[in-house]
């Protein structure tokens, strides 16, 4: 399942579900600046950032809900290091940390 399709972050924020998941926020162009995750709801995340400075600037963001939180976890770091690959290895510029790897999940061992 892709991400969703851009939504502007001031007048639609209200449109992001209550659900774990990632999104990435964008620039006046729609150009991914910030990747993140929510294990609990995507929603309440994109508002906390909306009261942080660093964040002033963006214009869009876009989602995918996941099922699991777990699964917010993994998709992030993918998103991330996929972004990381094309871009020659910058990440997007809002992000100051690497995000951590996702923890294996063996059932019983390995």
């Amino acid at each position: 399942m892709p991400m969703s399709r851009w939504y502007d972050f001031n007048e639609h924020v209200g449109l992001a579900p209550e659900s774990p998941g990632v999104y990435e926020l964008g620039d006046v162009k729609q150009v991914t600046v910030y990747i993140g995750k929510s294990t609990d709801s995507i929603k309440s995340r994109l508002l906390s950032h909306r009261k942080m400075k660093r964040f002033m600037k963006v214009k869009y963001y876009r989602f995918r809900k996941v099922e699991y939180p777990s699964d917010a976890t993994k998709l992030e770091h993918q998103l991330y290091t996929a972004y990381k690959k094309s871009h020659n290895g910058k990440p997007p510029r809002l992000n100051t940390s690497t995000p951590p790897k996702p923890q294996s999940s063996w059932l019983f061992g390995g």
